[in-house]
């Protein structure tokens, strides 16, 4: 199964077609699964010959879906402008952005249980284009009602806390206008893969899916499709490599059915799942709070562009060129740097801990990907573009670029994997180079930005002397 492509399917007999949101309220949990699934279409792998196919199809699916929701939340936080005292709400939104990335590793997980190391997927619109539906598009955007209503549905639960059905039926309105699509709950996604992973007769009674949809061969995930547990155990993430110290941070670990289904539960009562949650820092109500505090005039918003692009195509979609020519290479910078962070944790969990020297490797990798990347290389990289013009000084600011070039996150032998690194850090340094020879880098407005090529070089440097043991090349530098 190459490129899994996802359709969704509204059943023939519908029991609960058009039920209102305050008549799902009304039903019986285990008959709201069933509700909402019959209403927003159940989510299967085109061709898909088994249930194995299915999870692991549906799980590549959601890793995109992850990976393109972790980088909509960093931009949208980048244009928020915080008061000088609490709350922050472009922290709240860069936590979620944080948590979505202990999501996006908890699926690799997933997809490692299931299909070793060569199911990992790192990308982010990739299988999305080719699906019938996105369950919102992906746009780099800056904060405002219509994106925060996305966000808000694309999280939202079966059942929301009484006295918010008429804002959430409202931003689903909002959301369906401004997407020119009916939103996709992702929840819809992990609500399939937790089905197929079942016996069937748990499966069956939490939601018949059988009597709703066509499904062709076997029905559920068996203990003998699982990997070896010494393949698991060797590759999986765990949160003490990877990021134990962020607040809410959720990575879960996977080696059976039964801890699949968990960390499904666990990861998705945070965000994007079906199912109902007291908690109230979950993303669905965080994002709620945000909407409020938007609408009572609690939050001012820089006017960064709509997916700054250096290569449209790369990036999000309904993009806005970056002309200026001294933005563009700070573009290419984060660019980048964003692409190392992504390659850092397809390549850590590529390697083995039970090899001395991978293991190693991997946890210089977990660190650089999580710790350094998202915290202290993206940031300060954000604040100099968010600052830039697109185009003409004085003009529309560019905010990240995000562009991302699918070739560099293709699966492959750790070798090529660390290739990819040093010809990324060798792009790097070239562009470096490029900042300091242009005439603004001098300019009084921009004094920061030698202080911010000083702590990249240094990071770079550590980052380069992970594979000394690479031979030297054409390529590799």
């Amino acid at each position: 199964m190459k490129r899994p492509v996802l359709r969704w399917h509204r059943p023939a007999a519908r029991t609960y077609d058009g039920i209102s949101q305050e008549g799902l309220q009304n039903l019986p949990p285990l008959q709201q699964q069933r509700a909402l699934l019959e209403t927003v279409g159940v989510p299967l792998v085109a061709d898909a010959k088994t249930a194995k196919d299915q999870a692991i199809g549906l799980l590549k699916v959601a890793a995109e879906v992850e990976h393109a929701l972790l980088v909509q939340y960093l931009y949208a936080a980048d244009s928020i402008l915080d008061g000088e005292g609490p709350p922050s709400y472009a922290k709240m939104l860069r936590n979620i952005a944080i948590q979505e990335m202990g999501h996006l590793a908890t699926v690799q997980n997933l997809l490692l249980l299931l299909g070793g190391p060569a199911a990992l997927h790192m990308q982010r619109d990739v299988l999305r284009k080719l699906s019938e539906y996105n369950p919102i598009p992906f746009v780099l955007e800056p904060v405002r009602l219509e994106s925060l209503a996305k966000y808000t549905v694309a999280e939202q639960p079966a059942k929301v806390s009484d006295g918010l059905e008429a804002l959430v039926s409202r931003l689903q309105k909002i959301a369906a206008t401004d997407a020119g699509i009916e939103p996709n709950r992702v929840g819809a996604i992990y609500a399939m893969v937790r089905w197929f992973l079942l016996d069937e007769d748990e499966a069956t009674a939490w939601m018949d899916l059988t009597a709703m949809v066509d499904l062709p061969g076997n029905t559920h995930v068996t203990d003998q499709d699982l990997q070896p547990s010494d393949v698991v155990l060797a590759h999986q993430a765990t949160s003490t490599e990877w990021g134990d110290h962020f607040d809410s941070f959720l990575l879960e670990t996977a080696t059976t059915r039964e801890t699949a289904v968990k960390a499904i539960d666990v990861i998705t009562e945070q965000g994007e799942g079906f199912n109902t949650s007291d908690e109230s820092d979950t993303h669905f109500e965080q994002f709620i709070k945000l909407v409020t505090a938007l609408e009572a005039g609690s939050i001012s918003v820089k006017a960064i562009a709509t997916s700054p692009t250096l290569a449209p195509g790369q990036g999000g979609e309904k993009p806005q060129a970056i002309l200026n020519s001294y933005t563009r290479l700070w573009a290419g910078v984060q660019s980048l740097q964003y692409t190392l962070v992504a390659l850092s944790i397809l390549h850590a969990m590529s390697l083995s801990r039970d090899v001395a020297g991978d293991a190693e490797l991997r946890e210089a990798l977990a660190r650089r990907a999580v710790r350094v990347g998202m915290r202290e290389t993206l940031q300060p990289l954000s604040d100099i573009l968010t600052a830039q013009p697109i185009d003409i000084p004085g003009g529309v600011l560019a905010g990240s670029c995000y562009d991302l070039d699918t070739s560099l996150l293709e699966s492959a032998d750790t070798f090529t994997l660390a290739e990819r690194h040093l010809d990324i850090l060798a792009r790097l340094e070239n562009l470096y180079g490029q900042v300091e020879a242009s005439p603004e880098f001098v300019k009084p407005e921009n004094k920061d930005h030698g202080t911010v090529l000083k702590d990249l070089r240094k990071t770079d440097q550590k980052h380069k002397k992970l594979f000394d043991f690479l031979p030297s090349g054409p390529g590799i530098g």
